[in-house]
């Protein structure tokens, strides 16, 4: 699991995307310490 130690993202970023599928960064949920994707 990622936490925002490690990581800064800008929301809507896209993290990965090879044509087929495409990751975009949603933001951090700062009470759950986690981050969400959209895939």
């Amino acid at each position: 699991m990622l936490t925002n130690e490690h990581v800064s993202i800008v929301d809507g970023a896209v993290l990965y995307d090879d044509g087929d599928h495409k990751f975009i960064w949603l933001g951090w949920e700062e009470e759950e310490e986690e981050g969400f994707v959209q895939v």
